[in-house]
């Protein structure tokens, strides 16, 4: 029973957690329906991570940077980091400089760089 409550409390299905087994079923397919939504998202994401970072990188070596590498990484969220809206951590990292590899994008060495991977965003 406090399996049902945990997945009850993560999912918004509080009531759930205090009715018999119809609930509790109810509970077992609102968690696969999203579940399913999750894994087509990821899906599309890593997709997407594919394609769009050669558009990025092709301009940004067009505004001077003829090294650049502009990498988007789609990772499995730890199950402690997992939201309701979320199973995927999506992460942008960038190198400017050959033999360099791309780093996080929030590092400080990569931040200086930033604004023409923006420009080139837009």
């Amino acid at each position: 029973m406090q399996r049902y409550a945990e997945l009850a409390a993560n999912w918004g299905l509080e009531q759930a957690a205090e009715q018999p087994a119809c609930s509790r079923q109810r509970a077992h397919a609102a968690v696969a329906a999203y579940r399913n939504s999750a894994a087509a998202l990821t899906k599309s994401r890593q997709t997407r991570a594919t394609n769009w970072p050669a558009a990025v990188t092709a301009r940004v070596r067009a505004l001077g940077m003829p090294n650049a590498r502009f990498v988007v990484a789609v990772e499995p969220a730890a199950a402690a980091c997992r939201t309701r809206t979320c199973d995927d951590l999506v992460r942008f990292d960038f190198s400017a400089n050959p033999g360099q590899p791309p780093r996080a994008a929030g590092e400080s060495r990569v931040r200086r760089q930033l604004s023409r991977v923006s420009l080139a965003l837009q």
